[in-house]
């Protein structure tokens, strides 16, 4: 039980399905008995007093509404809102200043929402000493009693209402709405409340017919068409600089293949040359370095000396007719090897760039294993790369 709001709560979870429970609580107290309290509220309610001062042009409206007691004084200057203010508009809540107040009761335009009805009683309570609060819940129509005497509550039902606090009896509630709504001149019948009467302004939809020139369709066609066109300048753009990563792979692959079918020593210069393309894509294209010539380039690192050693003398040196596949498959390791290292050795935006780098298809390393490669095996030793022939 919360005594905060003078309600049950769920201790944690949510409420099932067909969840019923019974609340034994004193019943509402009678007028009289209002009427009789005369002490002060305690201590712990002074919270529900607090109020910013008084508009000088209510204080003369609050004194005629004062009475002999708070409960006559509450009734008096609810009555007074509820037949100053015309309901006009959803109740949700907004700020309701003293100026909002002051219009809502003196104004010209005394229209406002029901919530600033009872914000307009909640205000004037506290002015008049009366500890006061704004409440939230449902009020079913009593026409929707089924035959056990049970309502059925809908969200169409939530209401705001004033609370009012007398001491001995706590917080008491009192709904009430409005006792005009402004007219509404749309043929469907919004109003639930057959308590409510319309106001006395009235209004009339008047509609005029007014001609207007065509709109031009100009502006929204040359739109359409800058539109069009920048999305496939876009289109065009994203397919221009992802080109190459996809031509880099596609490259890859056919070389592979075509490698496989040349032998071990064509497994072997097309591993160092993936190294080497590697390298330029990142920035280090030199592309007239021999094998050995390029360790200069880099620390000292065991890995890369073992393959240009293995490259050199597989293509130009003493193991060039004793290649075997073996060899190849180290070499190939060695190159993989020395590529995740080279990459893993940058920021991530140098290598995200290196992916879609066209250096090294402007210039890639070794032209001539290229064209070896698209060659037939019975014409490879006429390029200067592989002067043996590739054992079968």
């Amino acid at each position: 039980y919360d005594k905060r709001s003078d309600t049950v709560r769920v201790a944690q979870g949510q409420l099932i399905a067909g969840f019923r429970y019974q609340i034994a609580s004193a019943s509402l107290p009678k007028v009289d008995q209002l009427q009789a309290v005369v002490a002060a509220p305690p201590k712990e309610q002074e919270p529900f007093l607090e109020a910013p001062p008084i508009p000088a042009r209510l204080q003369p409206v609050l004194a005629d509404l004062k009475r002999a007691n708070n409960w006559d004084t509450f009734v008096a200057l609810r009555q007074k809102v509820l037949t100053s203010v015309v309901a006009n508009g959803a109740g949700i809540p907004k700020p309701v200043p003293p100026s909002r107040v002051e219009q809502l009761l003196l104004g010209d335009d005394k229209q406002g929402s029901p919530y600033e009805a009872t914000a307009a009683i909640a205000l004037l309570s506290r002015w008049a000493g009366i500890p006061s609060r704004i409440g939230f819940g449902f009020q079913a129509d009593p026409k929707a009693k089924d035959p056990s005497g049970a309502f059925t509550i809908r969200p169409k039902d939530a209401i705001s209402y004033p609370e009012v606090y007398f001491d001995g009896f706590g917080w008491l509630p009192v709904t009430g709405l409005p006792e005009k709504a402004k007219a509404n001149s749309s043929n469907s019948n919004s109003t639930k409340n057959k308590d409510v009467k319309p106001s006395d302004d009235f209004g009339v939809s008047l509609v005029l017919p007014e001609q207007t020139p065509p709109e031009s369709r100009l502006a929204q066609t040359l739109l359409a068409i800058l539109l069009t066109v920048a999305g496939i300048a876009l289109v065009l753009y994203i397919g221009y600089l992802i080109a190459p990563a996809i031509r880099k792979a596609i490259i890859k692959s056919r070389r592979r293949s075509r490698a496989r079918e040349l032998g071990p020593r064509a497994r072997i210069a097309l591993a160092y040359a993936e190294f080497r393309d590697a390298d330029t894509d990142l920035g280090y294209g030199f592309e007239a370095d021999t094998p050995l010539a390029h360790l200069s380039r880099f620390a000292e690192d065991a890995e890369h000396k073992e393959l240009a050693w293995l490259v050199t003398r597989a293509l130009w040196g003493d193991l060039r007719d004793d290649v075997t596949p073996a060899m190849a498959s180290h070499a190939e390791e060695l190159s993989r090897a020395l590529r995740m290292r080279l990459n893993n050795a940058h920021p991530a935006t140098l290598r995200f760039l290196a992916i879609f780098s066209r250096a090294s298809l402007k210039s890639p390393y070794a032209p001539e294993l290229v064209a070896w490669l698209a060659e037939k095996p019975q014409k490879e030793g006429k390029r200067g790369l592989v002067t043996a022939p590739v054992p079968s």
